[in-house]
C-alpha cells in the first residue's frame, strides 16, 4: 500500500511539474532536415525489422521445413503469439 501511495505521489509530482512548463519552441526551418535525419531510423539500426517475418504459423512451418531452418515465435505480454488475442 505504501508503494502505491509513493508511486501515485511521484506521478502527481511529475505531472504537476510539467503543467507549468513553458511551451516547446518550434524547430527553425533551417534545422529541421538535420534534426529529422538525426532521429530517423538509420540503416542497420534495427536489424530485426529487416528480417522477413512470417505471421501465419502454417506458412512459417512449411517454409522452415523446406529450408531446414528452425522457427522463432515471438510471444506477447499474455503469451499469445503475434499480439494479444
Amino acid at each position: 500500500m505504501i508503494r502505491r501511495a509513493a508511486f501515485a505521489m511521484a506521478c502527481l509530482g511529475f505531472v504537476g511539474g510539467t503543467l507549468g512548463a513553458d511551451e516547446p519552441k518550434p524547430i527553425p526551418p533551417e534545422q529541421f532536415d538535420a534534426i529529422h535525419r538525426m532521429i530517423k531510423r538509420q540503416p542497420g539500426e534495427w536489424a530485426w525489422a529487416d528480417l522477413p517475418w512470417v505471421i501465419d504459423f502454417a506458412v512459417a512451418q512449411r517454409k522452415a521445413l523446406s529450408e531446414g531452418k528452425p522457427i522463432f515465435v515471438a510471444l506477447a505480454a499474455q503469451g499469445s503469439p503475434v499480439g494479444c488475442l
